[in-house]
């Protein structure tokens, strides 16, 4: 299996425009006198670099996703019962949760197939990988599992070996787009069910889509036609000096979707879906939001979420009533469809 040449990780951070030259070159000199400290750990504890954002690059530069503060902090906490200390201590590894078919989700410092293969071995439970910087994860594991015992760190290498696979298949990994964790967790499937829901397939159809599209025009379209299978009405604004604005849309009320404006300084759900930078179900009551209701076609709920891109709201999608689920399910999959626009917008920003 020949693997594919990983980029450096200061080269993506240039790209990304997540630092600038000056400050990796300085980062850089500071890490040939410290040896054994990683870049990203270095630039987050000099808050030169956000955790999130350098979870992305990482995710980058890996091909695994990437887990982000929100997904470390509503982690599982019975963390002991999931994977043992001397594995968590020894690969440096932190499970998550259960993604949405039940396979173990495990953030690590150093994510390779090996690494899965060994970890599905050892715990005999299928296990995907994330990544997130070391010095988050390393303070994480102390903090789950204790100081990490030096009989345990010195003899064994961080990496595991071919040994430790025993007769589990390594998997084929290719390098990826950016990415997070988000799109795997649904909650734990119900026992009782033994096919996965028709809107679960197409928006996972949808997500592999957005993957692989060639322009950003592509993904909004994708987008909205997961939409319009979804709910019976949706609205995506594009935000640019303090205004959101009409982008695409599907809903029998909404007519002419580019001539909607709304400044930000007026409250409604777009509003705060932008300023808090999460999904929200919680409406203001007043005409602005009544109207935006009205487009929606009235919903009894009316949900709307941000699409973030380096750190900043690049658009919200807001949606009315789902044809079927409840809106606890309507957050799930619009946090998923989320993730991936917002990691869309980034990626066709940097190739442009």
């Amino acid at each position: 299996m020949i693997e594919q040449q990983r980029p450096r990780i200061g080269e993506i951070l240039l790209l990304r425009e997540s630092i600038d030259s000056q400050q990796l070159m300085q980062a850089i000199r500071d890490q040939a006198a410290r040896p054994g400290e990683r870049l990203v750990s270095m630039l987050v504890k000099r808050t030169l670099l956000d955790p999130d954002e350098g979870a992305l690059a990482l995710s980058e530069q890996t091909g695994f996703p990437a887990a982000l503060q929100r997904h470390l902090e509503g982690r599982q906490h019975d963390a002991r019962s999931l994977v043992p200390a001397p594995i968590a201590q020894r690969w440096v590894v932190l499970p998550i949760g259960r993604a949405r078919e039940g396979t173990l989700v495990i953030c690590a410092r150093d994510p390779t197939p090996i690494l899965a293969a060994a970890l599905k071995h050892a715990l005999d439970t299928p296990v995907k990988l994330a990544v997130t910087p070391a010095f988050l994860l390393e303070r994480l594991i102390t903090a789950v599992y204790g100081p990490t015992p030096v009989e345990v760190v010195e003899p064994a290498p961080a990496e595991p070996s071919l040994a430790d696979i025993g007769a589990i298949p390594v998997d084929r990994h290719e390098l990826r787009p950016a990415r997070t964790v988000s799109r795997m967790f649904r909650g734990k499937p119900d026992s009782s069910l033994n096919k996965v829901p028709a809107t679960l397939q197409a928006l996972d159809a949808t997500l592999q889509e957005i993957d692989h599209a060639f322009s950003l025009a592509a993904v909004e379209r994708l987008v909205i036609a997961f939409a319009a299978q979804r709910w019976q009405a949706a609205l995506l604004v594009k935000i640019a000096d303090g205004i959101a604005m009409g982008h695409r849309g599907h809903g029998d009320r909404l007519g002419a979707v580019d001539a909607f404006m709304l400044p930000l300084s007026t409250p409604s759900l777009i509003q705060s879906a932008h300023d808090t930078a999460r999904i929200v179900v919680e409406s203001p009551l007043n005409e602005v939001q009544e109207r935006l209701n009205s487009l929606l076609g009235d919903p009894s709920v009316p949900v709307a979420g941000p699409a973030i891109s380096r750190n900043a709201v690049e658009a919200v999608l807001v949606v009315g009533d789902a044809y079927e689920g409840t809106v606890r399910d309507t957050v799930a999959d619009l946090e998923r469809l989320l993730d991936a626009l917002g990691a869309a917008y980034d990626r066709f920003s940097r190739s442009a």
